[in-house]
């Protein structure tokens, strides 16, 4: 993952709260050594999480169905 990548939880993530944003994407801000800073996307006022990498997986671009 990189700075700009679309991310979303793993669908078992480590804490049972996290299972409410299994549908949220995040954008990721600034990549630290475990830890990323994301940004929900399309938020308003914006939100940020700063959470651990082994959470995160790349998201699959699913609105790119071919419409």
């Amino acid at each position: 993952m990189k700075i700009g990548d679309i991310v979303k939880l793993v669908d078992k993530p480590k804490y049972d709260w996290m299972e409410n944003y299994l549908d949220t994407r995040f954008e990721v801000c600034d990549i630290m050594t475990e830890s990323m800073k994301l940004k929900i996307v399309d938020s308003d006022p914006e939100w940020f999480w700063l959470v651990g990498k082994d959470s995160f997986v790349p998201a699959e671009e699913e609105e790119n169905d071919g419409n």
